[in-house]
């Protein structure tokens, strides 16, 4: 089990859900409802077989000496007994979740290919509306010149026919600045609900991402549980043997089948930690 494991990944969209991740991929409060609840009550479920499994532990650690080995076997078997029924129900939620996870995760597919869409139609808007405001803004030097012009003819030589082509000089040109304030206040509202569309996509990303990682969550589990399940045979000939007799022999032969046990016992503890899901 390494640290990328789906029992983090678990954690990690706990985690993004409660600091308000569902809101900034702008997505309905109710959208992973059914996958939250599946991953909350497998939450509960790995935590107790975490603390079952530090249990075990500690009892296979603190195995008692010939005297009490019998005594120790029996009731580590008896917790590994326990902790293999409460693998199993950790497994069919496990199973729940991959379900619930499926069926939110094409919802999600689609949901950034529409943000996708959307950003690419609003970066073609964003151009179409600087191109308007470049053009209004040529048309307005040229207008202003022409402006400039008349001005001169009809201050300077007092020609009074010039007097109408400066108003309209004057109104196309007052006209052309309102376009350019009109397209670039459209520019910069598109810019905005790019910026906007984006947060989101990011967002749905990463949801993407780690509801991906939850999915395999069932195989994780399967794979415990058959680790779990696999130390009963090789505990059980050591207790079987003491219950024959506590003779020295016996003994010698009880030890040898923990020691053959000792190397999925130690793996067993590494899943103590995995399984502490927050």
């Amino acid at each position: 089990m390494t640290e990328s494991s789906p029992f983090q990944g678990v954690s990690e969209l706990r985690s993004w859900v409660a600091s308000g991740g569902v809101a900034r991929a702008g997505l309905p409060a109710n959208f992973i409802s059914e996958l939250l609840a599946s991953l909350s009550i497998f939450a509960v479920l790995a935590n107790n077989l975490s603390e079952s499994l530090v249990k075990i532990d500690a009892r296979w650690r603190d195995m008692g000496g010939d005297n009490m080995l019998k005594a120790s076997l029996g009731q580590l078997l008896v917790l590994l007994g326990d902790t293999v029924a409460e693998s199993r129900h950790a497994t069919q939620q496990a199973m729940s979740v991959k379900v619930a996870g499926n069926k939110v995760f094409g919802r999600i597919e689609r949901e950034i290919a529409i943000h996708g869409k959307q950003i690419r139609e609003m970066t073609a808007a964003i151009q179409t509306s600087e191109e308007r405001m470049e053009a209004a803004a040529k048309a307005a030097k040229e207008a202003s010149a022409k402006l400039n012009a008349g001005d001169y003819i009809l201050h300077g030589l007092e020609a009074i026919f010039t007097f109408g082509q400066v108003d309209k000089n004057r109104d196309n040109l007052n006209k052309l600045n309102t376009s350019i304030a009109i397209h670039k206040g459209e520019a910069a509202s598109q810019r905005q609900h790019r910026e906007l569309l984006a947060m989101y996509k990011a967002e749905l990303v990463a949801l993407r991402n780690g509801v991906e990682r939850v999915l395999t969550v069932d195989q994780t589990m399967t794979q415990f549980q058959n680790d779990l399940v696999a130390l009963g045979p090789l505990l059980l000939p050591a207790y079987q043997q003491i219950e024959k007799s506590e003779a020295t022999s016996n003994l010698k032969v009880a030890n040898i089948h923990l020691e053959r046990a000792r190397p999925k016992m130690d793996a067993m503890s590494r899943w103590i930690q995995g399984l502490a899901i927050n």
